[in-house]
């Protein structure tokens, strides 16, 4: 018999497996613990990858929304939040100039204090922050259509920045593939329609042409659609075991 354990909210479940039913056990590998993760955040955001630093990206005046994903995800966002503000003080952005959203898709509203959990209230003190209000259609606004005919609604606060940033993680992803790059727009801050229409086509595809495939129809829609939203910047954590 083998045990496997499975997180769930704030504990787990043990299951019991028979050897015979097992066909095998498979994850990520496990890594060594970095010895201070500010400073790898730090030193990662300066070595960036097919864009520029922040500080040679934005200048002070400029508007900038921090795109944060929400508690259904796993990235150590209270640790990486800190380094991105601090980049974006050095470049001459005001904190009134800063504002953070979660790119919640259709999720359920975050409580303030899962915000506050996720984000850290020192944050949450210090800078306007809130929820992608999908259900809220003033909140939402036109772009058109993907080329395949995909009516395009997303939040007006990434249109208001002048400069956004996502801070999230990858992790295979049945309905785009994978995620990161563009799924923080779409779904993340999406309206219904949009979000329902994408994620339609995952569903007419099998599995195996979609999960861990990065490069497929769902994942093609996405990214175009972040691409009419002006996404500038991500900053992504590769999960391990």
């Amino acid at each position: 018999m083998t045990k496997l354990f499975f997180h769930l909210g704030k504990g787990r479940v043990i299951v019991d497996v028979p050897e015979s039913n097992l066909a095998g056990i498979h994850s990520p590998p496990a890594r060594q613990a970095v010895g201070n993760a500010n400073e790898l955040v730090s030193r990662s955001l300066s070595r960036t990858i097919g864009c520029e630093s922040i500080p040679n990206q934005v200048k002070g005046g400029d508007k900038v929304l921090v795109v944060l994903d929400d508690v259904t995800r796993e990235t150590p966002t209270r640790v990486i939040i800190p380094q991105i503000l601090e980049q974006l003080g050095e470049a001459g952005v005001k904190d009134r100039d800063i504002q953070m959203i979660f790119a919640l898709g259709t999720h359920r509203y975050m409580t303030p204090e899962e915000m506050s959990n996720r984000a850290g209230p020192e944050t949450i003190e210090r800078f306007q922050v809130q929820n992608h209000y999908w259900r809220e259609e003033k909140m939402l606004r036109d772009l058109g259509t993907t080329a395949s005919g995909t009516p395009i609604q997303v939040n007006s606060k990434i249109l208001e920045a002048d400069w956004s940033i996502w801070v999230g993680n990858v992790v295979p992803h049945r309905i785009a593939g994978y995620t990161g790059g563009g799924k923080i727009v779409q779904p993340g801050l999406s309206g219904a329609e949009t979000t329902g229409l994408t994620h339609l086509l995952s569903a007419r595809l099998a599995g195996e042409e979609v999960l861990g495939v990065a490069e497929n129809p769902v994942r093609a829609e996405m990214e175009e659609i972040a691409g009419k939203a002006g996404l500038k910047m991500i900053t992504i954590c590769v999960l391990d075991g």
